[in-house]
């Protein structure tokens, strides 16, 4: 199974952003040094949030910038912006299963039952939770781990 990190790597990024309060060019090289991952991708992933309305770029060096305040970001939109699949294709059922077999003849059945309340858990959890929760979140790391040094 292939994973990818479009998902982590949009919501640091747009943290960064928010962060820089403007202070800062939020160039797609200063993300990807800080991401870990190659300027051409954060380029990618800065299109995907441009086109769901998350940021305005300027081209060259001008950097990103939110489109709208960190309140009204959530990360099922960030989610919704970079991913391809939506959750509802998140669980890939087997359509293999023998139907001699009651376990084989049933199993989609009960766990499509089942994912459907969990699916709608995890929307809704995303839905609440903003950039802006994030940023206070990392507000209060950084002031614990600076009492500590």
């Amino acid at each position: 199974m292939i994973r990818n990190s479009r998902f982590s790597v949009a919501v640091h990024s747009l943290m960064m952003i928010a962060a820089s309060q403007g202070k800062l060019k939020m160039t797609s090289g200063l993300i990807a040094e800080s991401t870990g991952m190659n300027a051409v991708t954060i380029r990618h992933v800065f299109l995907r949030l441009k086109s769901a309305g998350l940021i305005e770029v300027k081209p060259g060096p001008g950097g990103a910038k939110l489109a709208m305040a960190p309140a009204e970001i959530t990360l099922y939109a960030i989610y919704a912006a970079v991913e391809e699949y939506l959750f509802s294709d998140m669980f890939h059922l087997n359509q293999n299963s023998a139907e001699w077999c009651p376990v084989g003849r049933n199993v989609n059945y009960i766990l499509t039952c089942r994912l459907e309340s969990v699916i709608a858990a995890a929307i809704e959890q995303l839905r609440s939770v903003t950039l802006l929760d994030l940023l206070d979140d990392l507000g209060k790391i950084e002031r614990d781990f600076s009492a500590l040094c």
